[in-house]
């Protein structure tokens, strides 16, 4: 190995500089390292481990998927207006994808319907499909598992079903899981709060149970300009 040693002034200038080089690439390489995907068999949901920031002015179009109520629709669009930094966009119902049916022909896949929606959605959008159909995701061993509502952390389209809410108060429960899987878009995960919004299903109806975000996770949202 043949090793040209450098002279004074505009060669230390140049050790410099090139030692810089290599910490701005260490650094690079380290925040990507930080920001692996993760998928929690435990919840269906699919998270990214590192900080998200998303415009502020992003754009949340809700999309009705079969014959979800429009009454329902559109109080939904009037209660997120109230919260939500940016536009309240309602889109004309569609049918269900049939791409995004399930092999045993009942229930949709969320994730296919979540891939659908983001294969479609322009950036500064966030797709919020909300249904009255069944849908599933893959918990351990089951790929077929029934769930509430899906969204990627982060992400740019999330789906909520009522199928599976129950009780007098159903469609107050379904706004909960509304909130919860867009917040999940936003970047946040879950939250051990039991009364947080945020909090993990676990395959359960907690929703009773939870009746606001915690101080830590909207302190997140309001950082994002949510008007908590």
């Amino acid at each position: 190995m043949i090793i040209i040693a450098p002279t004074c002034g505009e060669d230390l200038n140049f050790i410099r500089i090139r030692f810089m080089s290599k910490i701005k690439v260490i650094v690079v390489i380290l925040f990507l390292l930080s920001c692996g995907f993760n998928e929690n068999d435990n919840n269906n949901k699919f998270s990214y481990n590192c900080n998200y920031s998303k415009n502020k002015n992003n754009t949340l179009v809700i999309q009705p998927i079969g014959n979800f109520p429009s009454s329902r629709t559109a109080i939904l669009a009037l209660k997120l207006k109230e919260i939500y930094p940016g536009r309240i966009v309602v889109s004309d119902p569609i049918n269900p994808p049939k791409s995004c049916l399930n092999y045993n022909k009942k229930r949709y896949r969320a994730d296919s319907l979540i891939r659908y929606f983001r294969r479609r959605s322009d950036p500064g959008f966030t797709t919020v499909g909300i249904t009255n159909l069944s849908i599933s995701s893959t918990k351990a061993k089951n790929s077929d598992f029934g769930i509430m509502g899906l969204g990627f952390c982060p992400g740019n389209a999330c789906v909520i079903s009522s199928f599976r809410i129950k009780g007098r108060n159903k469609y107050e429960k379904f706004y909960k899981v509304v909130l919860h899987e867009i917040a999940h878009t936003e970047g946040l995960q879950h939250c051990v709060k039991k009364n947080c919004f945020m909090r993990d299903a676990n395959g359960k109806d907690h929703l009773n149970e939870e009746i606001e975000f915690c101080k830590s996770c909207r302190s997140m949202l309001i950082k994002k300009g949510w008007k908590l």
